[in-house]
């Protein structure tokens, strides 16, 4: 009779994501009505759930929230997973007037639902 076959498994932490912003730079300058173009580059070690975009004013005022996910690609490596994220941001429908700032934050959530934000990638999307 054969021995049945072992195997030996190893549970190990969870790490959240890494949340690179390649762009815009940390200050970039627009128009009230112009866009800003977003390229973000994730990590995670088993996946990635979600990307969210949150802006606000200076003063804290919430003035967008919404989802990047369906811009991620992803592709698969031997330790873990990377994305990138390319999305063209369209200001006109915040309303802002010339000499706004504008602080963008995004935050990627992988599957286990560990959270890593990059709170200011833009400190001053405005119009001049």
């Amino acid at each position: 009779m054969t021995a049945p076959a072992t195997y030996e498994i190893h549970a190990i932490p969870d790490a959240p994501p890494t949340v690179t912003v390649l762009e815009p730079p940390a200050v970039a300058e627009t128009t009230p009505k112009g866009a800003v173009r977003i390229v973000v580059r994730i990590s995670d070690d088993f996946g990635l759930r979600d990307l969210a975009l949150h802006a606000e004013t200076a003063a804290g005022r919430p003035l967008a929230e919404l989802s990047l996910a369906s811009q991620l690609r992803v592709t698969q490596s031997d330790t873990g997973v990377e994305a990138v994220a390319e999305y063209r941001w369209a200001l006109e429908s915040l309303g802002l007037t010339a000499g706004a700032t504008v602080h963008l934050g995004l935050t990627a959530t992988d599957n286990f639902s560990r959270e890593v934000a990059d709170a200011d990638a833009v400190d001053g999307v405005g119009g001049t």
